[in-house]
């Protein structure tokens, strides 16, 4: 169940489907491993204000949040925050 907007440093409560932006991401399942292995899908909303400039992405079985406009970023590689880390292989 989705309560809270995934931006650890935004507390907005989910409420509404049609406010800020839902995100569907595939991810191994746990007990497999592997990234070739059987997926599932994680659910994770960002409120309206953090959707305009912030996405979710998933990557080597971890999921993060990241700038949407990674010119807007200085450093490189961009900046992420985790919201699940990667399974170990």
């Amino acid at each position: 169940m989705l309560a809270k907007c995934a931006n650890p440093g935004c507390s907005t409560p989910f409420r509404y489907m049609n406010e800020g932006r839902i995100f569907y991401v595939h991810v191994p399942v746990a007990d497999e491993g592997t990234e070739l292995g059987p997926r599932q899908i994680e659910h994770y909303w960002l409120c309206e204000s953090c959707a305009r400039t912030l996405t979710v992405v998933g990557f080597h079985g971890g999921v993060a949040i990241q700038p949407r406009d990674r010119s807007l970023v200085p450093d490189h590689p961009p900046s992420v925050i985790l919201l699940r880390t990667p399974q170990p292989a």
